[in-house]
């Protein structure tokens, strides 16, 4: 951990000897140096046996950083009108730099290891045994009921002629406002399911479970919703596997090439606006679309930071989700961007301003530096919980995280109703459930998280 710290910092003073002997560098040709040269180095600690900075979190800040660096990279005609300028390039370094030195805090937060479990016997996938794992059961049940009761009594975003339109103004159904509540527990439920395939053990339940989630999650049109369960699945999966790094690229590609035809879908069935805003910009078929998905969070922030000249949300950003959750005459984070920006939220729903720009638009640069720090530690600090209780509580917590976190760089990071939910679930989890460790293929001692004992 100490190295990847060091090799962060050695990147940025690189960036700034080179800026003295090259002059003519601009500031985001200096900073893609120190990211890209960052990132290498903290990607050689994929395999490393460190607690904090290995397996997983490694690829969690390089498709960050290549999140930002693609995104942010100039464009002849960008969405927005504009291209980020030096400072929003300096505001992504200092929010890297801030990440991973909280990572090393988070690593100093829990050091001692637990002791070595043994794996436990094969559980039955029913009956439940147990009062946490029946309130699991139950709890996963109401939220599938919830959800089809809603799809039944309003729109079906998926189904619909234009997708965005459904999922921004549309008809929420009769329970609408419990999606808040129901999204993440099925999100959980798929980590719940795939954590336990991932320690041998083939519950027909959870997988019928999870499988009808999955599917009421694609319904909702959203793709970060199905997304995120995904990332926390393969983060579990590359902490247990390790995978060789070409895998992981060739995931990286399909999961990319998936979601912009994704994205194509949905844009092929709005309104002829958005065509012509896609032909006029040579945005067309999958990659158009992935590109102005590259391009909206970071020329959100810079559009954003222009509004605002200066001035700062004081919070609405990172409280904003929680309290329309509480009450509807609060406005939720992202739409508080669009409004800001003088777009129609029931036309463009929210826009995101990504984790930095976020934090930055409510705090200023010393949000990007708590935040990141504090970021860092809760996430460095949940993954050595995860190795040293080894329960599937802390998995379904440490993965969900990281999950958002990597999607915090495309989106952005707030206080949310789900982040209660999830750890609601993972403490049931947590006590429904106890963990083992068996051996990795590459001789690492790594949890078992799904036995019951």
């Amino acid at each position: 951990m100490k190295v990847a710290i060091i090799a962060a910092v050695t990147a940025v003073i690189t960036a700034l000897a080179v800026s003295a002997v090259v002059p003519f560098l601009s500031v985001p040709t200096l900073v893609t140096i120190a990211l890209v040269t960052g990132s290498v180095v903290i990607l050689g600690r994929y395999r490393s046996r460190s607690p904090v900075l290995s397996g997983a979190l490694p690829l969690v800040i390089v498709a960050m950083v290549v999140l930002y660096v693609a995104g942010s990279l100039p464009r002849v005609d960008p969405v927005f009108g504009v291209n980020p300028g030096h400072e929003q390039w300096l505001i992504y370094l200092l929010g890297f730099l801030c990440l991973v030195g909280g990572l090393a805090l988070g690593g100093l937060v829990i050091r001692t290891p637990a002791p070595v479990l043994s794996v436990p016997e094969r559980p039955r996938s029913w009956p439940p045994n147990g009062t946490a794992e029946w309130l699991l059961y139950i709890g996963v049940g109401v939220a599938i009921v919830v959800a089809t009761l809603n799809y039944l009594t309003g729109d079906i975003p998926a189904l619909t002629g234009d997708v965005n339109e459904a999922r921004f103004s549309g008809n929420f159904g009769v329970l609408g406002r419990l999606w808040p509540i129901v999204f993440p527990t099925l999100q959980a439920t798929i980590v719940i399911a795939a954590s336990r395939v991932l320690s041998g053990r083939w519950d027909p339940i959870w997988l019928l479970l999870a499988a009808a989630s999955l599917v009421i999650l694609v319904l909702s049109g959203g793709r970060s919703l199905f997304l995120l369960p995904l990332i926390a699945v393969g983060v579990l999966f590359l902490d247990l596997k390790r995978p060789a790094l070409g895998w992981i690229l060739t995931a990286g590609v399909l999961g990319a090439a998936a979601f912009a035809a994704i994205g194509e879908l949905r844009v092929a069935a709005e309104d002829l606006s958005a065509t012509e805003f896609r032909d006029d910009r040579g945005l067309t078929g999958w990659l158009g679309s992935l590109d102005i998905s590259l391009q909206t969070g970071p020329r959100v922030m810079a559009s954003a930071l222009e509004q605002l000249n200066g001035q700062l949300l004081g919070g609405s950003v990172l409280f904003g989700d929680l309290l329309n959750f509480l009450s509807s005459s609060f406005t939720r984070s992202d739409r508080i961007i669009t409004e800001l920006l003088g777009r129609d939220v029931d036309e463009v729903g929210g826009f995101p301003p990504t984790i930095w720009g976020g934090l930055v638009l409510d705090f200023g640069i010393i949000g990007v530096a708590t935040g990141g720090l504090i970021v860092g530690l809760v996430l460095g600090a949940s993954r050595m919980h995860f190795f040293r209780t080894r329960s599937l509580g802390s998995g379904i917590w440490y993965s969900y995280f990281a999950s958002y976190v990597a999607l915090s760089a495309y989106s952005y990071i707030s206080f949310r109703p789900s982040w209660i939910l999830v750890l609601i679930v993972a403490l049931v989890a947590s006590k429904g459930f106890a963990g083992g460790t068996h051996e990795d293929p590459n001789g690492l001692e790594v949890p078992g998280i799904s036995g019951r004992s």
